[in-house]
């Protein structure tokens, strides 16, 4: 976690959030579709990133913080349905939006890129 609020200026990079919905067809399949929720200007600080066999497939994990304004559409986030794309690449967001300072200025997602 952030160990204090950014400055506006640190603000620069670009990510959309996109919000899941699921379709069911005639024949009953679901299908997950994913559409973009919000834009917003963010601060990127990747955590961690890692490799491990899981059975008998390589899998790579990164985890990573954005810091947003808080907005009450952001704060409306939830780990559930929606994700992180930065760069091209899917974000799981893995925990509701955090508010670091309690003052309604930022907000933090927690999240994970794997592949």
């Amino acid at each position: 976690m952030p160990a204090s609020a950014p400055k506006p200026e640190d603000l620069r990079r670009r990510i959309v959030v996109e919000k899941r919905t699921e379709t069911i067809s005639a024949g009953g399949a679901s299908t997950d579709t994913w559409a973009t929720y919000a834009t917003l200007w963010a601060k990127y600080e990747p955590l961690t990133g890692r490799e491990f066999w899981s059975g008998t497939q390589e899998v790579t994990e990164h985890r990573a913080v954005f810091t947003v304004r808080y907005s009450d559409k952001a704060n409306a986030i939830t780990n559930k349905d929606y994700r992180v794309v930065y760069d091209g690449k899917n974000f799981e967001i893995e925990a509701p939006p955090i508010d670091p300072t309690d003052e309604r200025r930022f907000l933090v997602l927690r999240t994970a890129q794997r592949g």
